[in-house]
């Protein structure tokens, strides 16, 4: 029979092995989850590092490493400095770049041309195809020009359709779709609502006078008075440029981790990151123009200056593209104008 010493003994090694298993566990499970977390941070670094260097150099960058672990992330452009975020943490973002989340992104350098000076940035799609249904014959310069800023890839594959009632025509490359000969100007006759078929991950984009917030899916354009729609928002979003429509489509209708609207998001940085750059762009070109004032008589940068500082009053507003007005478009055809002139007679700028 078992001394009372003995059951003591048994009862506290029971106890301890209990304990020692628990700690065990216990760190097993925090060491894992530190372990996948730093993980997520360093998937998430390279693709950023990766999109830096596109952004410098230029080069086309295909990144799959968000393939290798399966997790959410999102751009988050609420505060001074965007950054991405990914549950567990977040990085900061340190050029301009468009993203829209998936396991494989093909990265591009793209610009903005507004005439008299370009916005360059970062452009980094996963697969996807976008389903184009101008109603409005008057929206077709707009589907090209969203086209024409997404990259040619068949890798991740990124693709342009035409939907005209139940027909579709495509998929095209961004080549074709953009190009001289688009199945867009071909097709001159407005196009029927879409009612075909179409494919998980696909984005509908309808161009139509009669789009509002009620729409059933994708994003829809309205050319009559420079508006836009996602699918499930009731608001609505004031277009000045291709990039402002390229930012809603590549969003879609789809939402991030935390049920923000990727499109609206994506639309909302992009006006502050080119509003900030074009204030400091207006400082640049006015102080150019002030050294060269005086030099030649026939050089003469008043309207210059002029438009350049009412284009930093505009944009200098918070939410300066949330307002309807066209001295945002008119400055920025005057400034084109300007230096189209000032060049045709010699002056350096």
């Amino acid at each position: 029979m078992p001394t009372v010493y003995e059951i003591f003994k048994m009862i506290f090694g029971l106890v301890a092995s209990v304990f020692i298993l628990y700690f065990l566990i216990t760190y097993a499970g925090g060491y894992a989850g530190t372990q996948l977390s730093a993980q997520r941070i360093s998937i998430t670094r390279d693709f950023l590092t990766a999109s830096e260097n596109v952004y410098l150099s230029g080069v086309p960058f295909i990144f799959d490493g968000f393939g290798r672990q399966d997790f959410e992330y999102s751009l988050d452009a609420s505060g001074t400095q965007p950054q991405i975020e990914f549950g567990s943490g977040q990085l900061p973002v340190r050029v301009p770049l468009f993203f829209s989340p998936g396991k494989e992104l093909y990265i591009e350098r793209k610009e903005l041309d507004l005439g008299w000076w370009k916005f360059g940035f970062a452009m980094a799609t996963p697969e996807m195809d976008i389903i184009f249904n101008v109603q409005d014959p008057e929206g077709m310069d707009a589907a090209v020009g969203i086209a024409s800023l997404f990259p040619e890839s068949q890798e991740p594959e990124i693709s342009f359709t035409l939907c005209d009632g139940a027909e579709l025509e495509g998929p095209y490359g961004q080549f074709d779709f953009a190009g001289s000969r688009s199945p867009v100007i071909r097709n001159i006759r407005p196009a029927l609502p879409c009612s075909a078929s179409l494919q998980k991950g696909s984005i509908l984009v309808t161009i139509s006078s009669s789009c509002s917030s009620s729409m059933q899916a994708g994003i829809c354009i309205r050319p009559s008075d420079g508006t836009a729609f996602i699918s499930g928002s009731q608001k609505e979003y004031i277009y000045k440029d291709s990039l402002d429509l390229a930012a809603l489509v590549l969003g879609g209708d789809r939402k991030d981790l935390f049920g923000n609207y990727i499109a609206e998001t994506l639309y909302t940085y992009k006006n502050r990151v080119v509003g900030s750059e074009l204030r400091l762009a207006s400082v640049v070109l006015e102080g150019k123009a002030r050294l060269l004032e005086g030099r030649d008589a026939d050089c003469d940068y008043s309207r210059l200056v002029s438009s350049l500082r009412e284009l930093r009053a505009i944009v200098s507003g918070k939410d300066y593209y949330l307002s309807r007005h066209t001295g945002y478009t008119d400055a920025n055809l005057l400034l084109m104008a300007e230096q189209e002139r000032l060049e045709a007679l010699g002056c350096g700028l």
